[in-house]
């Protein structure tokens, strides 16, 4: 059998076809996390709920996504542009 990727994991993990895939996975997700935003929101107008309420709820639940997502997005890229910080570092030293 024969692969198309290339034979190290590091050239198969950074590959063309990897990225597409994981671009393709991203927007799928968003487009489906977006269909059912909108089909929820008008469900909730048809049913009586309103429109403050619902952009309420919309910005709250948007923010409790968001913010732990910032904070490990920020620990990461710390841990990656600052190699000497002692405190990411099991060790201690460079990485």
């Amino acid at each position: 059998m024969q692969y198309f990727l290339a034979a190290d994991f590091s050239g198969s993990a950074n590959s063309l076809f990897m990225y597409i895939l994981g671009i393709g996975i991203f927007l799928f997700i968003c487009i489906i996390s977006l269909r059912f935003l909108i089909h929820a929101y008008r469900e909730g107008l048809a049913r009586g709920m309103d429109k403050k309420t619902m952009n309420r709820v919309i910005r709250s639940s948007a923010l409790f996504s968001l913010v732990p997502s910032a904070a490990i997005i920020t620990i990461l890229a710390g841990r990656f542009l600052f190699k000497k910080t002692n405190w990411l570092n099991k060790k201690g030293s460079e990485v």
